[in-house]
């Protein structure tokens, strides 16, 4: 079955749908005036909210289709052209003993830096905070690594969240909302200075995949998936 008989038939789907979503919510409606005092939703209520979510789900899935094959386009395109080759992730991911499945004898382990400190660097290098915070955590990496003589010849990459609200956004009274993308940490750079210009070329770069590949598709993907709507 090709991608357009596909669409169709999930069309077809979601029309049926939403007829049957129009009919248990007028049965709902009516057993919620003879229940009116009762505040556990009845069986006809829980029933239409569950289809009509189906029905929303499979209307908005051929978009989201459309969409990412956009997206997916456009990044493969840009990739081709750019001088900055930002990593894909699952691709270029070296082998490492950081890099294995959780065990029990994983640690987790934290430090603070002053932020002052940070902003004279990020002042001086015309980079940003992130790039700032990312340089220190791959040159703990790397010193971690090659003392064990086990430093990758390629670099390590991360997955970094990106927030998907701006500045003056109102506030939320629940859930995340964010993104993400994959950038390297130049742990094959020896020069720290070096590393953080590198690291600040590929995270520009892959903040422009991100836009092109939509930044707001991760976020839609799993809303269809947990069935949690996106806030207005």
């Amino acid at each position: 079955m090709n991608m357009r008989r596909l669409l169709l038939v999930m069309v077809a789907v979601a029309v049926v749908l939403v007829a049957a979503d129009f009919v248990l919510r007028t049965l709902a409606a009516r057993e919620l005036r003879d229940r009116a005092r009762e505040r556990v939703p009845g069986g006809v209520r829980l029933v239409a909210g569950a289809i009509g979510h189906q029905a929303r789900v499979l209307v908005r899935f051929p978009g989201l289709v459309a969409t990412t094959r956009r997206g997916a386009a456009a990044v493969k395109q840009r990739r081709l052209e750019a001088a900055v080759k930002a990593p894909d992730a699952g691709v270029d991911t070296p082998l490492s003993t950081i890099n294995r499945g959780f065990t029990a004898e994983r640690r987790y382990a934290r430090t603070w830096l002053p932020l002052e400190q940070v902003r004279r660097v990020k002042e001086a290098a015309g980079v940003t905070v992130n790039d700032v915070v990312l340089a220190v955590v791959a040159g703990a990496l790397r010193s971690y690594l090659e003392a064990r003589g086990e430093l990758p010849a390629r670099p390590l990459v991360a997955s970094v969240p990106v927030g998907m609200e701006g500045r003056g956004a109102p506030p939320r009274t629940a859930g995340n909302r964010f993104s993400r993308l994959t950038t390297s940490l130049a742990t094959d750079v020896a020069d720290p200075w070096t590393r953080l210009a590198t690291i600040a070329a590929m995270t520009r770069e892959a903040k422009v995949c991100l836009d092109l590949g939509g930044r707001h598709l991760l976020v839609d993907v799993t809303q269809l998936v947990d069935g949690v709507d996106r806030p207005r």
